[in-house]
C-alpha cells in the first residue's frame, strides 16, 4: 500500500462535525479529509478560521490548478488539478507541508512574492514566467501564469491562495514561432540582398494598377533612379502610354500568362525639355498568383541590351554581310512593331 492509499485507508469513515465545507474534491478532498491535521499548527479543521474554510471550499470544488498556503508556516493545500502538475516528489508529500521546506529549489523566486502578498501589500499577477519544478527525476523548465491572492484572517492576512496554469507547451510553441520568424526575417533580408544586386532589372508590381513594391537597384538605373514604391505605373511612367506596355501589363494580369519580350524599344523621358531616351530591353512580365490561382501581380525581369543592338546595327552598316544574319531575329522583333511605331511618332 502507497503512502496515498494509507492516509486516505486513514480514518476514511470520519465525519467530524465541522468538516462539511471538506466534501467532495476527487482524490485530494479524501487526502484532506483524511490528513491528520492536529499535529500541524493549524489544529483540527472544526477550529479553522471561517476564511480558510470558504477558502478551501473554493479549491477543493474547482476544476482549475490551485495552491493555498495558510499561516507563518504556510501550511499547504492544493486540489486535483494543480495534483496534475506535481510529479511523486511531491504528491501527496505536500499537502500539509510548510511551504519552505517543500519548495527550498525556488524559493528564492516564490518566497519574496509570498512575502509581499503575506505583509499585506496586494495581490501579485506574473504571466509566463519561468519557475523551474523537479518532477520525475528530473529539473524541468516550466512556465506559468499564475496570480497570488491574499486571503484575509480577521484585520490581517492568513494566507495566500494561488491560481495557475501550466504554460510551458504556449510558451514553447510562441517561441519556436519567434525564432521561425527571425529565420525568415534572416532569409528575407538575405534574398533582398540578392534581389538588389542582381545585374538585371527586377520590379515586382502589385494589383491591377500595377503598384510597385519592389524594384532593385539595377531597375532604379534603368529609370533614371526615380520614386517609385507604392506608386502605379501609370503614374510614374506617363511617357510610357502609347507605346504598349501597360498593355501587356494589363493582359498578363487579366490572362494569367506570361509576356517575354526580345530586344523591345522603350522611351523613358530624361531631360526638361521632355525627350525621350531610346533604350532596348528583355525582359519577362511573369504573373504572381495566390494560393487560389487569381493573379495578384507581376514580377518584372528583364535585361537592357541597348549597347548589343546597337553594336549590331553599327556593324551592319560596317559590313552589309550582316544583313542576314539581323533579319533571322525579324521574327521576334516582328510582335513589336507597334512599339516601334509609336515610340518614332513620339519623335
Amino acid at each position: 500500500m502507497n503512502e496515498s492509499s494509507e492516509m486516505v485507508a486513514h480514518n476514511s469513515d470520519r465525519e467530524l462535525a465541522g468538516q462539511e465545507f471538506l466534501s467532495g474534491g476527487g482524490e485530494l478532498g479524501a487526502l484532506t479529509r483524511a490528513f491528520d491535521w492536529a499535529g500541524t499548527p493549524l489544529g483540527p479543521p472544526a477550529g479553522w478560521p471561517q476564511s480558510l474554510k470558504t477558502a478551501i471550499r473554493i479549491l477543493l470544488s474547482s476544476q482549475h490548478p490551485m495552491f493555498l498556503w495558510w499561516g507563518p508556516e504556510l501550511i499547504q493545500f492544493y486540489n486535483d488539478a494543480y495534483r496534475q502538475t506535481l510529479g511523486p516528489e511531491r504528491h501527496p508529500g505536500a499537502l500539509g507541508q510548510r511551504g519552505r521546506d517543500c519548495w527550498q529549489e525556488i524559493w528564492h523566486i516564490i518566497g519574496p512574492q509570498i512575502d509581499y502578498v503575506m505583509a499585506g501589500k496586494g495581490a501579485t499577477w506574473h504571466v509566463d514566467e519561468l519557475v523551474p519544478v523537479t518532477r520525475y527525476g528530473r529539473r524541468e523548465d516550466v512556465w506559468w501564469t499564475y496570480g497570488y491572492s491574499p486571503i484575509d484572517d480577521a484585520n490581517t492576512v492568513g494566507g495566500v491562495l494561488v491560481v495557475c496554469t501550466d504554460v510551458t507547451a504556449q510558451h514553447n510553441l510562441t517561441d519556436e514561432l519567434r525564432r521561425a520568424n527571425l529565420r525568415l526575417a534572416d532569409e528575407g533580408n538575405s534574398l533582398r540582398s540578392l534581389f538588389n544586386q542582381a545585374p538585371g532589372f527586377m520590379c515586382l508590381l502589385n494589383g491591377p494598377d500595377h503598384v510597385f513594391e519592389l524594384a532593385n537597384a539595377s531597375y532604379l538605373q534603368l529609370v533614371g533612379q526615380r520614386d517609385l514604391v507604392g506608386k502605379k505605373a501609370r503614374e510614374v511612367f506617363p511617357e510610357l502610354e502609347g507605346q504598349q506596355f501597360f498593355d501587356l501589363l494589363d493582359n498578363v494580369y487579366r490572362s494569367g500568362e506570361p509576356y517575354v519580350g526580345r530586344r523591345v524599344p522603350i522611351g523613358f523621358m530624361t531631360g526638361p525639355e521632355g525627350s525621350l531616351d531610346r533604350r532596348y530591353v528583355d525582359f519577362v512580365y511573369q504573373p504572381i498568383t495566390d494560393g487560389s490561382g487569381a493573379v495578384t501581380g507581376i514580377f518584372v525581369e528583364g535585361s537592357d541590351v541597348t549597347d548589343h543592338v546597337r553594336a549590331e546595327g553599327a556593324a551592319a552598316v560596317a559590313d552589309p554581310r550582316t544583313a542576314s544574319s539581323r533579319q533571322e531575329h525579324a521574327g521576334d522583333r516582328a510582335g513589336h512593331s507597334r512599339i516601334d511605331r509609336a515610340f518614332v511618332a513620339q519623335h
